[in-house]
């Protein structure tokens, strides 16, 4: 019998090791990843499994016990609108899959731009939430787009300058008159509308 024991003991050991290196080697891939990714109790509440990206994309996640709780730093009115369609969730009213699709995907705000991913873990009601980091992307974007009007603007110069400064000598004085506000509230829209038309 105690012989039985020992092999007993030795084999819930080694069960202990592997399962301590499963876990080990489990948090090193989340740590290597640039996504923030959290695993979600049913109630919202943050799991302690998550990347270490979370914790550069959302500082508060450390602090906060739910979710909503943990975005509201960045972006107020979306946390609200996580928290409530969090509700939603939590009733149960639909599928889960169905329930997470109404979730906000994107957070805007606090010098940080994140799509947000909401997708269902395991068996049980557990969601995993990945945060991207979108921010240099979007800035990216825009200044795409600036130099993309830029570009509009020197061909539409180089084709017609005359009709440019022209534009632009309107384009001045409209914007003059509005900010002077010495004009009514029908005559400011006129004006905004031709401005938009012009452009």
């Amino acid at each position: 019998a105690t012989q039985a024991l020992q092999v007993a003991t030795q084999d819930a050991l080694a069960a202990r090791d592997e399962a301590t290196q499963a876990h080990a080697h489990a948090q090193t891939i989340l740590d290597s990843v640039a996504e923030g990714l959290v695993l979600l109790r049913p109630d919202g509440g943050l799991q302690p499994a998550r990347s270490a990206a979370l914790s550069t994309l959302v500082p508060s996640a450390s602090t906060a016990s739910k979710i909503w709780e943990a975005l509201a730093i960045h972006d107020p009115q979306c946390a609200e609108q996580i928290e409530l369609g969090w509700d939603q969730l939590s009733a149960g009213w639909l599928p889960l899959v169905v329930s997470l699709d109404q979730l906000p995907r994107k957070l805007r705000g606090d010098g940080i731009a994140l799509d947000l991913e909401w997708k269902p873990a395991g068996e049980g009601d557990d969601v995993l939430l990945v945060a991207t980091d979108v921010t240099d992307k979007l800035a990216a974007d825009q200044d795409r787009a600036e130099h993309e009007e830029l570009l509009t603007l020197l061909g539409r110069l180089a084709k017609d300058r005359v009709a440019v400064l022209d534009f632009l000598a309107e384009a001045k004085r409209i914007v003059a008159a509005v900010g002077s506000r010495d004009c009514s509230p029908e005559q400011e829209r006129r004006w905004i509308h031709t401005l938009k038309g012009n452009t």
